[in-house]
């Protein structure tokens, strides 16, 4: 008796296999599927400016959901329910591409830009109001650079790290669909798991990172509104935003970072330098990373509607800067470039870039060997800062050589020396 109870079994089994596989192989029903997918993630059409923040987040909410009854003028791809997104995630390389943002290929216009991933609800309670945060981090990072993105958020990117401290952090990429197909699934399923991700709808190049960093602003000023705070970095760097709490950094249209007005333009025939007038740049601060007041943000992407593209991001910002008339400022914690000589060496200050040593210095290491030093240096620094590792009285933390007396922040106003005309 028990032998034939247990071919039926077998045979029931087998069948319901069989059906099974009948079911998930029909096309129709695929599509259908994936149909379904548009219609549950498709977000609200853009509105420019301050329209949005016009509204309540109940009414946002309830545009939201109108919308979803709409087939075509999307702009954005909110990801709301992560089950069914993980579920389901397969069908949006289809969905993507069949209906979606067209890719900007050679777009000036700002007004352009729209989001293809987004995360709408990052800054706000779990009633829907936007709420205030500490500091929002805006990370210009490559498709292809996923084991940059995994060590931060392993580092200095696990917002656990900061008891009290109110933080959200993003990466900003392109389109994967023009210059690195094979990394579009990808990136869906990279942002599935860590729900960080705001992509945009223009190639994923090193000459569009103005884009990206427009695009940055502008989520910023329509999603994240209440934020005292929001740095720009790239995604090679070593950073310590608890620091940023404990220097006295103007918080009111302010701009702060690495910064200088003597970068002199090459003009000679040939050089790869964009078409600019002027021998010098307006004062700027390097887009290793830069702090922007809360304040600031909306009116630096409102002058950058009105403003024609320039492909140095960093150049880019200071001629906004400069438009609105405001200086820039420069503070000793702001590294673009130095050398680690060890944890202790860069206790204090709130952004060190090493890459540029590393690469080229006498001590060259790999991307590899680099990701490690970064995150071997910042798991000493949670040592120093929890007070189980103590550093020598003669090393300055803010990136002094040993030996030279260390001393308190120093900020300086930079301002321009010169007229320039910026269309």
């Amino acid at each position: 008796m028990s032998v034939k109870l247990l071919f039926i079994l077998v045979c029931f089994i087998a069948l319901m296999s069989v059906l099974y596989m009948i079911a998930v192989s029909n096309p129709r029903k695929r599509i259908g599927n994936a149909a379904k997918l548009v219609a549950r993630y498709r977000g609200p059409i853009s509105v420019e400016g301050r329209a949005l923040l016009d509204e309540s987040p109940g009414d946002y909410e309830a545009s939201r959901e109108n919308s979803l009854l709409k087939d075509v003028g999307s702009e954005f791809i909110n990801v709301h329910n992560r089950s069914d997104y993980d579920v389901e995630s397969k069908f949006f390389e289809t969905v993507l591409n069949v209906n979606t943002v067209p890719i900007q290929e050679n777009t000036e216009d700002f007004r352009d830009i729209a989001f293809t991933i987004n995360h709408p609800k990052k800054c706000m309670d779990s009633g829907g109001r936007v709420k205030e945060i500490d500091l929002l981090i805006l990370v210009a990072t490559r498709i292809t650079n996923e084991n940059e993105r995994k060590n931060i958020r392993k580092t200095w990117g696990n917002v656990n790290f900061y008891d009290g401290l109110r933080v959200v952090i993003l990466f900003l990429v392109g389109n994967p669909k023009y210059t690195h197909h094979e990394y579009f699934h990808r990136i869906l399923s990279e942002d599935v798991k860590h729900n960080d991700i705001i992509g945009g709808n223009f190639e994923d190049s090193y000459y569009k990172l103005t884009l990206k960093t427009i695009m940055g602003l502008k989520w910023a000023h329509v999603h994240c509104p209440l934020a005292k705070f929001v740095m720009k970095c790239d995604d090679d760097i070593l950073l310590q935003p608890h620091n940023i709490m404990k220097y006295n950094i103007p918080k009111s249209r302010t701009l702060i970072g690495s910064c200088g007005n003597r970068s002199v333009v090459d003009q000679r025939p040939g050089s790869s330098e964009p078409d600019w007038q002027y021998e010098v740049y307006p004062a700027y601060c390097s887009g290793t990373a830069y702090l922007i007041s809360g304040d600031l943000v909306a009116e630096l992407y409102t002058t950058a509607l009105q403003t024609s593209m320039f492909k140095y991001e960093d150049v880019f910002i200071g001629m906004l800067m400069y438009k609105l008339g405001l200086p820039v400022y420069q503070h000793t914690a702001f590294r673009s470039s130095m050398f680690p000589d060890s944890a202790c060496n860069i206790r204090d200050l709130v952004v060190s870039h090493h890459f540029s040593n590393m690469k080229y210095g006498p001590n060259r290491l790999s991307p590899v060997e680099y990701r490690m030093l970064i995150a071997k240096l910042w798991w000493q620094l949670r040592m120093i800062r929890r007070g189980y590792q103590r550093c020598p009285s003669d090393v300055s933390g803010l990136g002094d050589k040993p030996g030279k007396p260390i001393y308190t922040e120093e900020i300086q106003m930079i301002e321009n020396r010169r007229n320039f005309t910026i269309n």
